[in-house]
């Protein structure tokens, strides 16, 4: 599921299309809303990120209790970016990889998965 989710962040910001992202986002997960309004400030400026690319390793996860709710980390590594105007401009770029550590949180309620929430903390960047 999480490999999906960062796959999914890297999708939005190169389309701006948040269905799918939105539909299994818990409606308190704050980096969820982080996210989707990133997107929709990009959007709304006709604004869009090329690159970028999230890979996950290092996954792991923990069944908390009985309700569905698991916990796990992965190590994140976030490709080279950029972001451009809608006229094509560079407006800014990022011409490295960046690392992150991630702690996430998960539900699942018999037929379908939701983030409860994610945080990131960057660990590299040259």
């Amino acid at each position: 599921m999480m490999r999906w989710v960062f796959e999914m962040y890297t999708y939005m910001l190169n389309t701006g299309d948040t269905d799918e992202f939105e539909s299994v986002s818990d409606p308190d997960c704050g980096y969820c809303k982080n996210a989707l309004d990133r997107v929709a400030s990009m959007q709304a400026s006709g604004q869009y990120v090329g690159g970028g690319v999230m890979m996950a390793d290092d996954l792991n996860a923990t069944q908390i209790g009985s309700d569905g709710y698991f916990t796990g980390g992965a190590n994140v590594t976030r490709g080279a970016s950029t972001t451009y105007e809608a006229d094509g401009r560079v407006a800014a770029s990022v011409d490295h990889s960046t690392e992150y550590d991630v702690d996430f949180a998960l539900q699942w309620s018999g037929d379908a998965w939701s983030i409860v929430e994610v945080e990131a903390t960057q660990v590299s960047a040259p």
